[in-house]
């Protein structure tokens, strides 16, 4: 188990870091298609 501190400054437990970083790899290239979610994809790239 592992504590890291999320964007947003909370911290959150992580039961199973390697499943995490599968994860985090996974989703950091999706993104939107459509040009007004432009602001939206950015933050999400943040958190990933």
């Amino acid at each position: 188990m592992i504590q890291v501190e999320h964007k947003d400054g909370k911290n959150i437990t992580v039961t199973n870091f390697p499943e995490a970083l599968k994860q985090a790899d996974y989703f950091t290239d999706f993104a939107n298609t459509h040009k007004s979610f432009k602001r939206f994809d950015q933050d999400r790239q943040a958190y990933w």
